[in-house]
Formats: C-alpha cells, structure tokens, sequence
C-alpha cells in the first residue's frame, strides 16, 4: 500500500506527495480536494478543521484570518462576513469564526459580537473580548466585567477600571 506496480514489473514504486495507492494497484491517484498524503501513503487524510486542499496536495493549508474551514475535509475556506456579518472574524487556522473583528467585542455569554460602548476603544488584533476593551481617557468603568463605561465629569479622569486608580494624581473619586 502506497506504491504501485506496472504490470510484470519486479519492484513497486512509491506514491509522490499528494497521491495515494491501496494494495495491489497498478497506479496512485490524486488526493480529493479536502485531503492530503506525504510520499508512500495508502491514504490521503482528511484536512483539520481550519484547513482547506486542493486535489492532489502534499499538505493542507491553514485558512487565513477572516475565512474558516468549519468541518473536516474542506477544499476552500468562507469569509466570516459570508457566514455571519462584519463583526464576525477568525485567526489564522481556527474552524469557526468566535472573534470579534475592530469596533466590537466579543460577548462570550451570547457567544455573539457586540458593538464597542463609547468611549471604549475595541481594536485588539486578536479580537477584543470583554476584559479586554480599552477605555478611553475621561471614562471609566467599574470593573472588567463590566459593560457600562461611563463620562467623567471632572476632567480628572485618566480612563480605565475603577474608581481609584483611575483618577490624575490629587484626585479621587
């Protein structure tokens, strides 16, 4: 198994990268779409979720940030925006698309994206997640699970979570 043999010939030759043969064949075939083979292979294994092949490849490639291979055995990866809207996205290789994309962040409660509060910047190149938002200076909110931010009316805040530490100095609040 992963190699063949021509007819009358003595030995059997190797399957190449990308090709398979089971036992007793007189040719390799071409992995399907979705499946891959190192050299020798009797089988051509399916691509991991988050990756994707074309017929006859080596290997399985990893879908780019923003495209997701959901299943197992994917010969393309789809946009987030094709499957959800623009608040969707993904990292490089991941399966489905569970991040949020600039602006928003991700609600891991709803397992949905939600629209950044004022005063709050949501720009994590990795997505930004609720612990994660970045508050604007003269805002603040109470803690990082929280979703409220909130204007400070002083001038003396420096932005950020809590009510201390987050004051210019000789200031409380």
């Amino acid at each position: 198994a992963g190699a063949y043999s021509a007819t009358g010939a003595a030995s059997c030759t190797s399957c190449d990268a990308g090709k398979s043969s089971a036992a007793a064949s007189d040719a390799c075939a071409l992995c399907a779409a979705g499946t891959a083979s190192s050299a020798g292979a009797s089988i051509c294994d399916d691509c991991e979720a988050g990756a994707y092949s074309a017929t006859g490849a080596a290997s399985c490639t990893a879908c780019e940030a923003g495209k997701v291979a959901a299943q197992p055995g994917s010969s393309e990866c789809v946009a987030c925006v094709a499957l959800h809207d623009k608040a969707y996205t993904s990292l490089d290789g991941e399966a489905s698309c569970g991040r949020a994309t600039q602006g928003y962040y991700w609600d891991a409660i709803v397992q949905a994206p939600r629209e950044c509060p004022d005063g709050a910047t949501c720009d994590s190149p990795e997505g930004t997640v609720l612990a994660t938002i970045a508050i604007k200076p003269d805002y603040y909110r109470l803690a990082l699970s929280s979703t409220q931010v909130y204007k400070c009316g002083t001038g003396n805040c420096l932005g950020g979570v809590g009510n201390t530490t987050t004051c210019r100095e000789g200031a409380g609040g």
